[in-house]
């Protein structure tokens, strides 16, 4: 069943409804939070969060934008929020990246070293740039969907990712060369 009819019939008192739309979407919710913290036990402590939100909000949920969107920005609002209070921006989780490299470049280089290479240079990313990035390639989330989840204008995201990818490729480049 689609998600906005699962939160009509939720708002019209099914509460199996609700279930089975947080069943369906539960995995993302907790994935998306752990890349962001990159702690197992912090990750479900904020999905019960993110959870607990969603449930208490749900009647302001104005059927705009996709239910996908709208748990996407209370998850990265919650795991942020998170992160503020326990002062602690530096990690992400190992990715799995669809950066493409030209292969004469990366054709010598094993793959596990390869992911580890980016993981480190997306690490290094300030928090915005590293969500982008995460979010438009791990997530696979378009340009607009980004923007409601992060509160840049489109453009800005289009920039922000252009510039990233730019920056993590030149990086990456010398690390290659040097290996």
């Amino acid at each position: 069943m689609q998600d906005k009819q699962l939160i009509k019939q939720y708002l019209y008192w099914n509460k199996e409804s609700l279930e089975e739309l947080l069943e369906k979407h539960l995995q993302t919710i907790f994935a998306s939070c752990y890349r962001v913290c990159l702690d197992e036990s912090d990750a479900n402590d904020i999905t019960q969060n993110v959870l607990i939100k969603i449930i208490k909000n749900l009647h302001k949920f104005s059927f705009k934008s996709s239910f996908k969107t709208w748990y996407y920005r209370i998850s990265y609002n919650e795991s942020i929020t998170y992160l503020k209070k326990n002062k602690w921006f530096t990690n992400i989780e190992e990715i799995e990246q669809n950066l493409v490299f030209e292969e004469d470049k990366s054709a010598d280089i094993d793959k596990e070293i390869q992911k580890n290479k980016i993981t480190k240079e997306i690490n290094k990313l300030p928090l915005i740039e590293r969500n982008i990035i995460l979010l438009f390639y791990y997530d696979e989330l378009k340009i607009k969907e980004i923007s409601r989840i992060i509160w840049l204008n489109e453009n800005t995201i289009k920039t922000k990712l252009h510039r990233t990818k730019k920056k993590l490729k030149s990086n990456l480049e010398k690390i290659w060369k040097t290996l």
